[in-house]
């Protein structure tokens, strides 16, 4: 009985803590401190799943490589299944962990302050920069067909031709269509395997 009331306990304290953590981000995103109405910083979030992840399947992948030297009975079709599944295994822990890598390279040391009072977009970290929205020329929303492993992102073509890009990574992604509402986007579907 007493071992049943903990649990629950710690059960009810867990559900706790995620409903006010959910409704402090929501909150954050969309509520009176979101970065549509006050000035908001955001850093960007690394995703530790994806790693563990890309981890697994590369770990999975070995153990299953090296599973074929156990084997007692050498017969083929079996063989090149465990080969195969393995070398799968490590081809897509590969493809996650560069996805990750790309991302923190672009937006990893960066603080990104976006301002709905003056319209601004400030960029600080390896190189500062800012820029006004109305110094855009163009913004591309790039999404993937594949919405399994692919991350979306936004790259920003300035009047002077340079370019930002902005990846799911930061926290405020999902409120970049109402930041930039007055500026025509184009939404490219592929694969991305590159963030270019």
């Amino acid at each position: 009985m007493v071992t049943a009331l903990i649990t629950l306990s710690l059960i009810a304290f867990g559900l706790i803590i995620i409903v006010y953590t959910a409704s402090k981000e929501y909150s954050d995103l969309h509520g009176l401190q979101s970065m549509l109405k006050v000035p908001r910083s955001y850093k960007i979030r690394y995703d530790i799943f994806s790693c563990v992840f890309a981890l697994f399947f590369i770990i999975m992948g070995f153990i299953m490589l090296f599973t074929i030297l156990k084997l007692k009975h050498q017969e083929f079709i079996p063989i090149i299944l465990i080969i195969i599944l393995g070398l799968l295994l490590i081809t897509l822990g590969v493809i996650i962990s560069s996805l990750e890598i790309q991302v923190f390279k672009i937006n990893g040391k960066r603080t990104y302050t976006f301002n709905p009072l003056e319209k601004k977009v400030s960029i600080s970290g390896i190189e500062n920069t800012s820029f006004y929205l109305s110094e855009i020329q163009e913004i591309i929303r790039f999404q993937p067909n594949n919405h399994k492993i692919a991350f979306p992102y936004y790259k920003i073509i300035l009047k002077d031709q340079s370019s930002i890009i902005l990846t799911s990574r930061l926290p405020c992604y999902y409120n970049f269509d109402d930041f930039f509402k007055n500026i025509p986007i184009t939404i490219v579907y592929k694969g991305i395997w590159k963030i270019e």
